[in-house]
């Protein structure tokens, strides 16, 4: 009877953070294929040693000399055309900032109720998710200004605090993504499917730590858990017998 109970009790804080992910993950997917098409495929010159993505890159960048290899040469087409799609794909990354950070947030809160995960450790991914979106708003700030016009002195400065935000972001991402794992393996369906990517993406983000790169590998495997978990809560709710 207790059993029964507590399962009845549940039903609603589960399908909250089930609407919660099926929201959020329609605009991740949405912002996450919008950028895809708005932000430079390529760096307009070379890219950071190491990475595929201009965005990554620019992202990860450490030096004046990153910073124009990504962006080009000033005057130049080149720089013109890549510094207008940098720019408004930065813009639109403050709606997906919101969108992936309360994803976390959404599954978090249906691990809560379909699982035996604690109140302490959904409060540590709710953190997790607020502090990935505040670093990623502050990366955006400083993505923002590189774009523009920068002494030198400044552009030194601007760039040690990108590291900062971007780092920031990511691990916090990770470090989610960690979490979440084992507690999605134990749920039975398609939840079960998002733990794998998800440990996986925790795993590159620690070899970042070693490898940098290994960040940029990371995040596709985090595409296929934020796909994976949003199907899975956009497929009809499975009633599990209670216990």
């Amino acid at each position: 009877m207790c059993g029964l109970e507590s399962y009845i009790g549940r039903q609603p804080q589960e399908r909250v953070a089930i609407w919660i992910v099926r929201i959020a993950g329609t605009a991740t997917l949405a912002l996450g294929l919008t950028l895809l098409g708005v932000l430079p495929s390529k760096p307009a010159v070379e890219n950071v040693q190491g990475f595929a993505t201009a965005v990554v890159g620019f992202e990860l960048a450490s030096t004046p000399g990153h910073v124009a290899g990504i962006l080009g040469a000033p005057g130049t087409p080149e720089h013109a055309r890549t510094v207008r799609s940098m720019m408004l794909g930065t813009w639109i990354d403050f709606l997906f900032a919101l969108a992936y950070s309360t994803l976390y947030v959404g599954i978090a809160l249906f691990l809560r109720a379909r699982t035996r995960m604690s109140r302490p450790m959904l409060l540590i991914v709710a953190v997790l998710a607020a502090t990935m979106a505040v670093a990623d708003g502050l990366e955006n700030g400083e993505l923002l200004l590189l774009c523009g016009p920068l002494d030198a002195a400044n552009m030194s400065a601007s760039l040690a605090r990108l590291r900062v935000f971007t780092l920031t972001k990511w691990y916090a991402i990770y470090a989610a993504s960690g979490l979440l794992a084992p507690f999605l393996w134990r749920v039975e369906g398609r939840w079960r499917w998002a733990a794998v990517p998800f440990a996986m993406a925790a795993a590159f983000g620690i070899l970042s730590i070693v490898h940098l790169p290994a960040i940029e590998h990371g995040s596709l495997l985090l595409s296929v858990a934020w796909t994976v978990s949003y199907w899975a809560a956009c497929a009809r709710l499975r009633r599990d017998p209670p216990g």
